[in-house]
């Protein structure tokens, strides 16, 4: 019972030290690269010179290099000082979500990643989140992707 009591009482703690709920997405800010030019831009019709906020699980945060201190000292979605993001707090403002395979088939080995995108609005600039989720090669989505790319290889479509 005691222990009961003691962990509610440091959800209790959290929550009220913390301006984020206890169940939100949170990720660590792993490391901030600076001139980047993600693989998006040609879908989207973007220009320019983007800055990466990673995460090393799979997460990563572009915006345009000129917005980034603002993005950063937005405090509903950044600690600067803990190095943290609150994802779903940056959800809230979605206007669009994509997502599509990336299938590198002539690689040895193979492999094939599915990209989310979902774009951000906030304020006057567009946050550009992208998840990448790495399929395995005994799973079923793996095998018909790369069948699907190699009958577009052997026909020459797009």
């Amino acid at each position: 019972m005691n222990i009961i009591r003691y962990f509610s009482d440091q959800i209790t703690k959290l929550k009220i030290y913390s301006r984020w709920d206890i169940t939100d997405l949170i990720v660590r800010i792993d490391d901030i690269v600076p001139n980047q030019h993600p693989d998006f831009l040609d879908r989207y019709n973007l220009e320019g010179e983007f800055v990466c906020i990673k995460n090393f699980k799979y997460n990563c945060i572009y915006l345009k290099s000129e917005n980034l201190d603002k993005f950063i000292n937005n405090c509903d979605f950044c600690d600067k000082n803990k190095n943290l993001i609150c994802l779903t707090r940056l959800l809230h403002h979605q206007v669009q979500e994509d997502c599509y395979s990336q299938v590198i088939s002539k690689a040895a080995p193979p492999y094939i990643s599915i990209k989310q995108i979902i774009i951000c609005k906030i304020d006057d600039y567009e946050i550009y989140i992208e998840r990448m989720i790495r399929l395995n090669k005994s799973e079923e989505l793996f095998k018909d992707l790369m069948n699907l790319q190699l009958m577009k290889d052997y026909h020459n479509l797009k």
